[in-house]
């Protein structure tokens, strides 16, 4: 339920932003990327799946995020 705010590199003017609804435990090794899944309202159909961008999740100053080294 966190904000995030995200900009994808095909649209990098725009800024989009909606609650977190899932985070993969998992770092994929190669590309040091997380899946992670944001509701976002896409009246215009402009986002399509598996599109590349950035993520910032706002998160509480006390929370804990696990890191795997």
């Amino acid at each position: 339920g966190q904000p995030v705010s995200l900009r994808f590199d095909n649209l990098p003017d725009e800024r989009f932003g909606g609650p977190l609804t899932a985070l993969s435990p998992e770092l994929d090794p190669h590309t040091r990327t997380v899946r992670a899944r944001v509701h976002l309202d896409n009246p215009e159909h402009r986002l399509r799946k598996n599109l590349w961008g950035r993520a910032t999740i706002t998160a509480p100053r006390k929370s804990r995020v696990p890191v795997l080294v």
